[in-house]
């Protein structure tokens, strides 16, 4: 799914108005007046960046922006806010001439990076300042509530005629200079097809001015899920190559639109495409939702040489229950003790397990929203009851030595128990039980 990555929301694009987004398509402007060349050049400071309730964003968001406009259709700004630290780079201009006065120009379209024509905006000339008024679109076209929902409107006024960086200087010392464009590589890409890959899921937050990006990634083959802080991530240009990112020790081709880039691992080339993430939120549940549905598209394994009655992922439809004790008190579900074992009963008429049993877990599968009836747990506590040669007599370390040798994944393993997995199933042990498990949703995706 084609997605956007650029990171929108505070940039220096928002405050002139540069709605990334089809909003921006449809923004207009009235000519108020108009200029010539040399009276247009120069370098302009944002004043004023309205938006709902002509609430002024400048001061609310800490933005500093400064705007270059020099002869051959290439410029400059200046930006930062309380998000972004300073940095400098250009940008294209293209002038429209005014119908009635020839060598005069009334409008400028601005754009920020190559390919662009949504990240444009026409600004009115005004002798010694720029504005510009964008509608914002909102509603439901075929509820009828489609309209403008309100205006964003900027203002910059003219503060010196030096059409280099003098001035740009004096209010950005320590700003940082990117090329053409490398700003709209900034934001948060994920490997695009994570299925024919070594990963569960790979992905990366790039900040172009910082030049620091954070990685996480998960391997099938151990599935640890892994971060990478301070990588470094430098955008640049080449007349022949155009963008490209340092990442790390990789070295990728970006594409020009700002959707994605390549990189190779074990020989493979794999691309990176973005992902649409803004938060730290939105990246965990990114993650947690590739972990969930890659192990949802694994199968159980087969059944081993043991004496279970049953096996996890088997369905129970036609068992007859009835010959088994049931265990009760389960909510969402049945479980029953295996043959050849019973419960006693307490003093208040509870259950007591035996000491030595085989407990089995009957619930839909793979959600609740299913008719057909599964076995999803098995509870051990039975000696005599091994799977895999592994029983509750086993030691921790053996265990894990065994169950790595049948290609389970080891998940979590301490001083008291150890958690194998492989592919849908669950295997955890501690020594005095075994439970082995596959997971079930409720019609909300959630586990039960």
């Amino acid at each position: 799914m084609m997605k956007t990555v650029c990171k929108k929301a505070l940039s220096f694009s928002m405050a002139l108005v540069l709605i990334f987004s089809l909003t921006a398509l449809l923004s207009g402007c009235t000519i108020v007046n108009s200029g010539t060349m040399s009276e247009i050049e120069g370098t302009y400071e944002l004043r004023s960046y309205t938006g709902p309730e002509d609430r002024n964003h400048i001061e609310e968001k800490g933005i500093k922006l400064l705007l270059v406009i020099k002869s051959g259709g290439v410029g400059y700004y200046a930006y930062q806010d309380n998000e972004t630290p300073a940095y400098i780079s250009e940008f294209k201009y293209e002038l429209s001439e005014s119908p009635n006065e020839p060598g005069k120009y009334s409008n400028i379209a601005m754009t920020f990076y190559e390919g662009g024509s949504s990240n444009s905006l026409s600004i009115d000339v005004r002798g010694k300042n720029l504005n510009g008024k964008s509608p914002v679109f909102g509603g439901d076209l075929f509820a009828g509530t489609f309209g403008i929902e309100y205006y964003v409107s900027s203002y910059l006024a003219l503060v010196s005629k030096k059409t280099d960086l003098t001035t740009v200087k004096e209010h950005f010392p320590n700003a940082k200079f990117m090329p053409y464009g490398a700003k709209n590589f900034e934001g948060v890409y994920e490997l695009e097809d994570t299925e024919n890959s070594d990963f569960v899921y790979f992905i990366t937050d790039i900040n172009i001015v910082t030049e620091q990006a954070r990685a996480w990634y998960m391997l099938k083959s151990d599935e640890k899920a892994v971060e990478i802080k301070g990588l470094k991530s430098v955008i640049a240009y080449d007349n022949e190559k155009g963008y490209y990112i340092n990442l790390g020790n990789t070295v990728a081709t970006m594409d020009n639109y700002c959707s994605q880039f390549t990189i190779s691992h074990n020989g493979n080339a794999y691309v990176m495409r973005g992902a649409g993430l803004y938060d730290n939120e939105e990246i965990e549940n990114y993650m947690s939702e590739k972990y969930d549905g890659y192990i949802a598209s694994l199968d159980i394994p087969a059944k081993p040489e043991t004496a279970l009655e049953f096996w996890v992922g088997d369905n129970v439809d036609n068992v007859k229950f009835s010959n088994y004790q049931e265990k009760y008190g389960m909510f969402g579900g049945k479980m029953y003790y295996g043959t050849g074992y019973a419960p006693t009963v307490g003093e208040n008429g509870e259950q007591i397990d035996p000491e030595h049993c085989v407990i089995y877990t009957v619930t839909s599968y793979p959600d609740y929203s299913d008719k057909a009836q599964h076995i999803t747990g098995i509870h051990i506590t039975d000696p005599a009851v091994s799977v895999y040669g592994v029983s509750v007599g086993t030691s921790l370390g053996e265990f894990e030595r065994i169950m790595k040798g049948e290609g389970f994944i080891i998940t979590s393993s301490n001083d008291t128990h150890c958690i194998a997995r492989k592919g849908k199933m669950t295997v955890s042990f501690t020594q005095g039980s075994i439970n082995i498990s596959v997971k079930v949703l409720n019609k909300n995706q959630i586990e039960f």
